[in-house]
């Protein structure tokens, strides 16, 4: 029979640590040998290159999960593989394992899917690409994203993931229309509207910043005649 001893640490004649790994055959029976057979051989170059690796994979997890934002790592076919703590959260999924391996396009609905499938051919490609779009969290909550996507090639420049990190945008997007439609009440309203930085108040006076076409149409000034001008110019004696 054979026993593999798992690998154990010594000092060499240079006072160096070494990583040994022994295997010991049973060859009692044959003859030519009658003995219990040692083989030695020293993996300290490979012990120390997976110290390296996992402390590199301990610092990109780290990494990953001290992001606020949805950070996902994708395989070289654009497979959801993992997703940061923070992204779980955002994207509302409790289980983690019900997504893993899907292909990640299939997550945004038929409306993103062409645009989602774009950016990780881009990755393939070894491109970075960016693109916004409306998704629902796993529990049906709307949210708009803002999304990276980048390719992670090891030292061959050959690709070995996909990394996306999306940022929610939902109240950038809500802010953002709420502005639009003011912004359309005041230049459709037939009041005249005028807006004036918040200081100074004593002479000059604050200066003019907007006027909507009503205004125009109300005192006869067009908008770049005050843009810059206090509103003490429309008082009169």
């Amino acid at each position: 029979s054979t026993v593999i001893i798992r690998p154990f640490r010594l000092r060499d004649g240079k006072n160096e640590w070494r990583w040994i790994e022994s295997v010991l055959t049973n060859m009692l029976e044959n003859p030519a040998v009658n003995g219990i057979v040692a083989n030695s051989r020293d993996i300290t170059e490979q012990v120390n290159a997976q110290k390296q690796l996992e402390a590199k994979e301990l610092f990109n997890r780290t990494v990953l999960e001290s992001s606020p934002d949805c950070l996902k790592v994708l395989d070289k076919e654009g497979r959801l593989q993992y997703m940061n703590f923070n992204g779980l959260c955002q994207m509302e999924i409790d289980d983690f394992e019900s997504f893993k391996n899907k292909n990640w396009w299939t997550l945004w609905g038929s409306d993103n899917e062409e645009l989602v499938k774009a950016s990780v051919d881009k990755a393939i490609e070894g491109k970075t690409s960016r693109f916004t779009a409306f998704c629902p969290t796993a529990k049906g909550t709307p949210k708009w994203w803002d999304v990276l996507v980048s390719p992670v090639n090891n030292s061959d420049e050959s690709l070995t993931q996909i990394i996306s990190v999306s940022r929610d945008i939902t109240k950038q997007k809500k802010e953002e229309h709420q502005l639009k439609l003011l912004s359309s009440v005041i230049t459709n309203t037939n009041d005249a509207v005028l807006i004036t930085a918040a200081a100074p108040v004593d002479e000059p006076g604050p200066k003019i910043i907007y006027v909507n076409e009503a205004f125009t149409k109300m005192t006869g000034y067009d908008a770049s005649e005050v843009i810059g001008k206090t509103p003490r110019i429309l008082q009169g004696p």
